[in-house]
């Protein structure tokens, strides 16, 4: 009950203390449809929780926006003509419209080909493609969500409030809070203890939820890390300028160029489910462009709400 009552304390506190923070926009893609994120639910859905305990999201729309690492991940959990139409939608660019067009193509041309196949071993195949066409036909102008659930969503906070997982502690904002609050379990010196090195040492001695509740207590909404792409990106582009300088071949010149052109982005760990609002929902006809914690209230959810999916 403690619980409970902090979190709807911090809640009813949040929107004052976050008028002036533009907030950091992220994506998150799941196999189940919700209207709101809930901490309770943790270890329901994918990942080992690598960089700490709570709610992961990503910056990149290419890891856990629509169409992305995830999404394509979470497709295989689905089967039948739901899968088959998810993979019609990403194929259509999550056109629904472009989508059906597609299928009623392939039922046309199908269709055209079956007399010159009947009682050929193609005919048995070419009435199946057809009937797996309508079936997606079906779903797609069901209205219904299709395939994994992909959510837009604003985390009420500043990217210098997360504790950088690589940083050490005397390079950032956060580090006198947290370092005040670990050094009963920890030694070292804050000016060379990374925040992994914090947080993997709290954790070790204390547990994930504890090391979590550290964090938020301190201030600290969660953790950033650099997500695959971006990860020692400051390394490769001086290695490549350097390649460049030795031999400025097309192929270094390319390389070069795509890597001055990278925009760094973060994956995030939020410890606090109240700072997260989820503006859009797709997949979910009709969803996009609302906004607030409660995008989704207008729309019942296709699986049970404590199946719902977090990293």
């Amino acid at each position: 009950m403690a619980g409970l009552l902090d979190a709807v304390i911090r809640s009813a506190a949040r929107p004052a203390a976050q008028a002036a923070r533009p907030g950091i926009k992220v994506f998150h893609s799941s196999p189940y449809d919700f209207d709101r994120f809930d901490l309770s639910k943790l270890g329901a859905g994918q990942g080992a929780q690598m960089y700490g305990r709570g709610l992961y999201f990503a910056e990149n729309p290419k890891v856990s926006g629509q169409g992305g690492e995830y999404w394509k991940e979470f497709l295989q959990r689905f089967g039948g003509p739901e899968r088959s139409a998810a993979s019609r939608l990403q194929e259509a660019g999550f056109d629904r419209d472009k989508a059906i067009a597609l299928a009623q193509r392939d039922i046309a041309q199908g269709r055209e080909a079956l007399p010159s196949r009947i009682g050929t071993s193609m005919e048995d195949l070419i009435r199946k493609a057809t009937a797996s066409q309508e079936e997606q036909i079906k779903l797609l102008q069901s209205g219904k969500p299709v395939g994994p659930r992909t959510y837009e969503v604003n985390i009420n906070a500043r990217p210098d409030e997360f504790l950088n997982w690589n940083k050490p502690l005397a390079q950032q904002p956060v580090g006198g809070a947290v370092w005040d609050t670990a050094k009963k379990w920890l030694y070292g010196n804050p000016e060379t203890l990374t925040g992994m090195e914090v947080y993997k040492g709290m954790e070790a001695i204390e547990g994930p939820k504890v090391a979590s509740n550290v964090l938020r207590d301190a201030g600290v909404p969660g953790v950033q890390y650099r997500d695959a792409a971006s990860r020692n990106l400051e390394e490769k582009l001086a290695k490549a300028r350097e390649d460049y300088a030795y031999w400025p071949n097309p192929g270094n010149h390319f390389t070069l160029r795509k890597l001055e052109q990278m925009t760094p982005t973060n994956n995030y760990v939020v410890n606090d489910d109240t700072l997260l609002d989820i503006m859009k929902k797709y997949s979910v006809p009709g969803m996009l462009g609302m906004t607030g914690a409660g995008a989704g209230a207008q729309q019942a959810p296709w699986f049970p709400p404590q199946q719902q999916q977090v990293q």
